[in-house]
């Protein structure tokens, strides 16, 4: 179903009740930086609010989202969140997927570098800002496609490593022996189909 159809639905009384759980464990942590509403009607919209924030979250993410509460910035950390900070909170990071922080991803970027396919993906939908732009658009762009990266691996995508990346990984891995000729010859026609097809700047 579209996203954006399921944070539209009426909220049921189950969603409604484990909020309202959620927000006795907020008022506890938080005392009374946790705000109070001046009526059950605002009091009954915040939690609507809430439960349609954070649908399709497990109760597993719903745990993860309140141990890192304390993870936060320490101008954060003593405040309550928002309903979508504490959603991304309870989602996988990049940690969680294996990925690179975003800083570190950006410098593989530039430096065409890639620790994983997700970076590749990432600075190939603004491979022309990384090439001829300066920081200024650069990072916000890869930023950008980054992000959506994140946002595909926490929906279950899986990035290809492409072709090349797994020709330079084998030739760093490669044995200490040297191949045979006649190993060698063999490998030539995958790695040329390999380098012609995938890697920058070849014919793909």
């Amino acid at each position: 179903m579209n996203a954006d159809l399921v944070a539209q639905a009426p909220v049921a009384d189950e969603e409604a009740g484990f909020v309202s759980e959620l927000f006795i464990r907020f008022e506890s942590r938080y005392l009374r930086r946790w705000p109070t509403m001046r009526d059950e009607e605002s009091e009954m919209v915040r939690i609507y609010e809430w439960a349609r924030g954070l649908r399709a979250l497990s109760a597993d993410d719903i745990e993860r989202g309140m141990a890192r509460l304390s993870e936060r910035p320490a101008h954060k950390v003593d405040w309550p969140p928002s309903v979508d900070e504490f959603r991304e909170l309870c989602l996988p990071n990049h940690a969680d997927l294996g990925l690179p922080e975003p800083e570190d991803a950006y410098r593989q970027a530039i430096r065409s570098d890639w620790s994983h396919p997700a970076v590749h993906w990432a600075a190939q939908q603004c491979w022309h800002q990384l090439m001829f732009q300066g920081a200024r658009e650069a990072r916000p762009a890869f930023s950008k496609a980054y992000r959506q990266a994140l946002d595909m691996a926490r929906g279950g995508h899986v990035f290809e490593e492409p072709a090349w990346m797994k020709v330079e990984r084998a030739l760093v891995n490669q044995r200490d022996e040297p191949l045979s000729a006649e190993e060698n010859k063999k490998r030539v026609p995958s790695l040329r189909a390999a380098l012609r097809g995938e890697y920058p700047g070849g014919g793909a």
